[in-house]
Parts: structure tokens; sequence; C-alpha cells
């Protein structure tokens, strides 16, 4: 019974603090990465408007680790859920179409 009581506590923590929902089931994803890190994570969401993510979730009490990485890729940012398992926040870098302007062929 105790299981079961956290295990609803978690996800109510996932859904009403990232509006996530958890479920018993699974799927095959992708799960290449860009950029080794020293630091891995648990759970990772893509997610649009970082910085007002954060902000809503440090109005709720939730601490953000580090500082927000930015690179290439994205911004970056990582919290961590009440068991502790450390959750990765990406909001992916907007696409930019870099055209090579290529001479015309004789």
């Amino acid at each position: 019974m105790a299981h079961e009581f956290q295990k609803q506590r978690i996800s109510d923590w996932h859904r009403s603090t990232l509006g996530s929902h958890i479920t018993d089931s699974t799927r095959d994803i992708d799960t290449r990465d860009f950029t080794p890190s020293a630091k891995t994570s648990d759970l990772r969401f893509r997610v649009d408007g970082l910085k007002v993510l954060l902000n809503e979730l440090a109005d709720k009490g939730i601490q953000i680790e580090e500082q927000v990485v930015e690179n290439d890729f994205g911004s970056f940012a990582w919290i961590h859920d009440p068991q502790g398992l450390r959750i990765e926040l990406w909001e992916p870098a907007p696409w930019k179409n870099n055209l090579i302007n290529m001479p015309e062929p004789d």
C-alpha cells in the first residue's frame, strides 16, 4: 500500500508541477544525445518557453539546479522531483535555414 501511495504522490507532483502524466506503459524511444554530460538526467522533457516555465516552477518553490545552459542545441535547465530524480528541461534552439549560395554550373 505504501508503494502505491508513493507512486500516486509522485504522479500527482509531475502532473501539477510539469503538466505531465506518468503511466506504466513504455515504447521505443530515440535515446541519442548531442553532448555527453557529467551528470545524467532520469527524465528529459522538451518544452516551449523555458524561461517562463522556470519562473512558474520557482514560484511553486521548485529549486532550479545550477544555471540555464544555452548552446547551439538550445537551452537546458534541471530540477529534481520529490524522489530526487533529476529532470532535464530542454527548449530546442530555433531552426535556422543556412543556405550556401553556390555558383550555377556552366
